[in-house]
């Protein structure tokens, strides 16, 4: 079943060899970004938490396939979602109660609380008491965009594991198996676009703000080389209110810059690529500083930096690159 998710052999590798040893960790945190696979990863740690294999998850068992149909009984899903209401203190003091409650079919009984950074302060501190003193045959496993967001108490009690994207390549070939409809050039854009994460490379093609994203990348790009601090910011506002098209958007800018400064030193172009007359009117260098001021914004923001300070901060310190 592992091989069924892509990429990420270290998170992978780190757990077989706790399946092997019998050190399943009784509590795990998947931190990664939206999209990146948290949930469905979450959901193999429980089929190999409540398989009868040895060899586990084996896919094969009755086990784990009720766990891969969501339908078993000792796996359960509470999604913090977007909201801290979906996890509040209630939901986890019911959790402690149950947890004590011995699992129906399985020797484990597994709890994902997927989204976890939504989970209020009280919520937090009230599965604090659980973790400390986990009952036994209990595991909990705990997603989140950022453990920062989470209790240092919380961080210290579990065991974590980073999920990657995959590469490009990987992203590609997950696409035509998961998207089958669709061009080879539109899953090398959304690849390259999403940086490998699969979830919303997939939702890409069925959201409108795709093709707005691509449009909007090169207007942004021709902005921050050719045009005003003004223009770049007035380009820049059509995100104003949507915080992951325009995290996707300065993303691909990244990759054009990164396209133009590679095409400074000779390389051929890319499937997707700014239109080659700013290649003029920029050199390599300024092509790595603005990259690296792009970088640096995209950290501040996974720091919960908003977009009014971000394109502001974006817009000064981009122009500032090419004086």
């Amino acid at each position: 079943m592992l091989n069924s998710f892509y990429g990420n052999d270290k998170a992978k590798t780190t757990l077989v060899l706790g399946w092997k040893d019998g050190r399943l960790p009784h509590a795990v945190l998947l931190e990664g970004e939206s999209g990146s696979g948290k949930k469905t990863f979450a959901r193999l740690i429980a089929a190999a938490a409540v398989c009868s294999d040895t060899d586990s998850p084996c896919g094969t068992c009755r086990h784990c396939k009720k766990a891969a149909e969501g339908v078993h009984p000792d796996i359960m899903l509470i999604d913090g979602g977007v909201s801290a209401k979906n996890v509040n203190v209630d939901a986890i003091r019911d959790i402690r109660s149950s947890a004590h409650v011995k699992p129906n079919e399985a020797e484990r009984k597994v709890y994902i609380l997927a989204d976890a950074q939504n989970m209020t302060v009280q919520a937090q501190n009230a599965l604090l008491k659980v973790l400390e003193e986990p009952p036994k045959g209990v595991m909990f496993i705990l997603t989140c965009d950022n453990h920062s967001r989470l209790l240092e108490t919380i961080v210290s009690r579990v065991t974590m594991l980073r999920i990657e994207n995959p590469p490009i390549e990987a992203c590609i070939a997950a696409l035509r198996t998961l998207a089958p409809d669709h061009s080879e050039q539109e899953y090398q854009l959304a690849s390259e676009v999403f940086e490998g994460n699969i979830g919303k490379a997939v939702a890409s093609f069925q959201d409108e703000r795709f093709a707005q994203i691509i449009e909007s990348a090169k207007k942004i790009t021709h902005a921050a080389v050719r045009g005003t601090e003004y223009d770049l910011l007035a380009e820049l506002a059509v995100f104003e209110n949507d915080k992951d098209g325009f995290t996707a958007c300065i993303k691909r800018v990244k990759s054009a810059f990164i396209e133009i400064m590679k095409r400074k030193y000779g390389a051929p172009k890319t499937a997707v690529e700014v239109q080659n007359t700013l290649d003029n009117y920029i050199s390599a260098l300024q092509c790595r500083r603005i990259i690296d001021i792009i970088e640096k914004m995209l950290r501040m923001m996974e720091q919960n930096m908003g977009y009014p300070l971000a394109s502001v901060w974006l817009c000064s310190q981009i122009k500032s690159a090419l004086r």
